[in-house]
């Protein structure tokens, strides 16, 4: 199988040399060369059921069945300005899998994370000029390596050209939404965050549309608090957008 597939790309080779397209194939045949390697040494699977897939998606059709879809909802920054928040679907599996892998370390889960929101939110449809991810603390981050947001954000930059910038800075360690109340969450989150930019950059941001993006949404509180230092550089609109929320 291997034989064969390395005869054709010496056709092809050759032809594209004839036809005076050499840079044009080898971009091709590199390509083909990756999917054919990653679908024999590392073949894609379904992250919930584990079936085998033709590409590498985070889910199968049958798992993707198994979201439940939630409608958008609006979460109050000050009087002025109002925040829209997009999910893909609740918190629960298998949506919820991806955002626990965080605790292991597990950076392949942005990746499907990101690759979940382009394809299964209404992200396509928003039109934005910044995509700002929410930060960790920096003792948070040495722990875990990489910011989840901050990946996802990556990629989801990378295939809408829509360019992130690091706005906020997160100046106080605290505890984990998740270990205090929802009573809680909001004072846990108070004064945390502050603006991280250049003059120029904030300049850039006034009159902007801004999209805020995290893993996951419970109460809002986090989203919340970033809107609220970020509401100082009056742009246009605000949005977030989530895996999945509570």
């Amino acid at each position: 199988m291997i034989f064969n597939f390395s005869k054709r790309c010496i056709k092809y080779f050759i032809l594209s040399l004839s036809k005076d397209r050499p840079f044009k194939f080898m971009k091709e045949s590199a390509k083909k060369l990756k999917q054919f390697f990653e679908q024999t040494i590392a073949p894609p699977f379904c992250n919930q059921c584990r079936e085998p897939l033709k590409k590498r998606d985070a889910l199968c059709a049958l798992c993707l069945e198994d979201i439940k879809p939630l409608v958008s909802t609006t979460l109050e920054i000050t009087k002025k300005y109002k925040m829209r928040v997009f999910c893909v679907g609740a918190y629960q599996e298998p949506l919820k899998s991806f955002i626990l892998a965080k605790s292991r370390s597990d950076n392949l889960a942005c990746y499907y994370m990101a690759q979940l929101i382009y394809n299964h939110s209404l992200f396509k449809h928003l039109e934005v000029d910044y995509i700002i991810p929410v930060p960790l603390h920096w003792r948070r981050y040495a722990k875990r390596g990489y910011n989840q947001a901050a990946e996802i954000a990556h990629y989801l930059s990378k295939w809408s050209n829509v360019p992130v910038l690091h706005a906020i800075k997160r100046i106080k360690a605290t505890p984990f939404q998740s270990t205090v109340s929802k009573e809680e969450r909001f004072e846990n989150v108070h004064d945390v965050f502050k603006l991280d930019l250049s003059e120029e950059q904030r300049k850039a941001l006034q009159g902007k549309k801004i999209l805020l993006v995290d893993d996951v949404m419970t109460t809002g509180a986090t989203l919340v608090a970033v809107g609220k230092v970020l509401r100082v550089l009056h742009p246009a609109e605000f949005y977030g957008i989530v895996l999945a929320r509570t």
